[in-house]
């Protein structure tokens, strides 16, 4: 998919106030020795997004789609638009989903897909794995720079990933089994890592955009909710899966229990905690329980959005699209559905790619502290 780094910075707009440096999680942003420039270091990077959204002068950007996917639609295949359910707390100034899922159609898709069913399919799989406990805890594998971070940073603990896909690469199965091999399949998501992550399978899903390039394409496309018909989204239809974007929504969507008292299942989300939760998980032999752990405070709050100002609004926003939704489902036809493709291929594996700085050497720091004039004593 891309040529360039995902995360890019415009020296000309970097006024060095180093917020990017100290929100980046993995310590993948420095600066040079001797010099003011920022630098990253995309091995160590996990594609959070955290720099994009902490930089105020906007001189951090990332890889945009825009040329690639009009080649995409101005080519003689067929084209799928598989959209995450966060739409609803994206796009507040769209009245009726169905004008949404016509203007993704006026772009030029053939085929608007939701990815809220490949993730009732992902719930249900998550269930099974819960269900079949033997002694072995996992930690979800929804958000990307979750299992980044792991193979990066804990590889101790990579098997305790679970090995099941993300409710976007799920999705794109079904499409796939459905369509075939010949359609462009294109993925629109709040998520940035989803960018990277379609990497992992180069076959499946040909392009992702975030929803601010969705936007801009609508104003570029002159492609404006007044401008279209109601249009439904194309079967297979999503139900709970509707609620992904909120972190426990997965959980929901399985009909697994989130109690304090009885839930098997911690869930924990945003940037603030997240190397400690992970850390914790790794070392504390007092933690007997899974942990469904995202980056962002959910989808809802993903980079790759433009509404990120309010959290109880856009989980609000979420939850009465969920309810609204739930009233036009068929659940034969649901059913039917679900029955026709769980039993797809939704497992995954991770590899260790070990970015861990070794500590300096005894010698080393001692001429540090000498330079410093903290020499140790014995």
């Amino acid at each position: 998919m891309q040529n360039l780094p995902l995360i890019q910075i415009d020296e000309s707009k970097c006024t060095l106030c180093y917020a990017c440096v100290r929100s980046c999680p993995t310590k993948a942003i420095t600066t040079l020795s001797n010099s003011d420039k920022i630098v990253i270091n995309h091995d160590r990077c996990i594609s959070c997004g955290n720099c994009y959204i902490s930089c105020g002068p906007k001189a951090i950007s990332y890889q945009k789609s825009y040329d690639k996917l009009a080649k995409h639609l101005n080519s003689n295949k067929k084209s799928i638009a598989i959209v995450d359910p966060s739409i609803a707390s994206e796009f507040p100034d769209i009245l009726d989903y169905r004008n949404f899922v016509g203007m993704i159609r006026a772009l030029g898709f053939d085929f608007v897909n939701e990815i809220s069913f490949g993730a009732d399919l992902v719930a249900i799989k998550y269930k099974e794995l819960l269900d079949n406990f033997k002694g072995k805890y996992f930690i979800t594998t929804s958000c990307p720079p979750v299992y980044e971070y792991i193979e990066k940073f804990q590889p101790n603990i990579i098997d305790s990933l679970a090995g099941i896909d993300s409710h976007m690469t799920a999705t794109a199965k079904v499409m796939r089994e459905i369509h075939g091999k010949t359609p462009v399949i294109v993925a629109i998501t709040p998520c940035l890592a989803h960018k990277k992550e379609i990497l992992r399978n180069k076959d499946l899903i040909n392009e992702v955009i975030g929803f601010e390039e969705l936007r801009t394409m609508f104003n570029n496309n002159n492609v404006y909710e007044n401008s279209v018909e109601f249009s439904e989204f194309d079967q297979p239809i999503g139900f709970k899966g509707s609620l992904f974007p909120i972190s426990e929504g997965i959980l929901d969507a399985a009909g697994i229990d989130c109690s304090v008292s009885d839930s098997n299942i911690i869930t924990r989300e945003g940037p603030e905690n997240f190397k400690k939760n992970i850390s914790d998980f790794a070392i504390c032999n007092e933690i007997k329980q899974n942990l469904n752990l995202y980056f962002c405070n959910g989808c809802i709050m993903g980079p790759c959005s433009s509404h990120r100002s309010s959290y109880l609004t856009n989980r609000s926003l979420q939850t009465n699209f969920y309810k609204k939704r739930v009233k036009l489902i068929d659940q034969k036809e649901l059913q039917k559905n679900i029955d026709k493709f769980i039993n797809l291929d939704f497992s995954r594996s991770f590899i260790v790619n070990d970015q861990r700085i070794s500590p300096p050497a005894k010698d080393k720091i001692e001429k540090v502290l000498k330079l410093l004039g903290k020499e140790t004593h014995d």
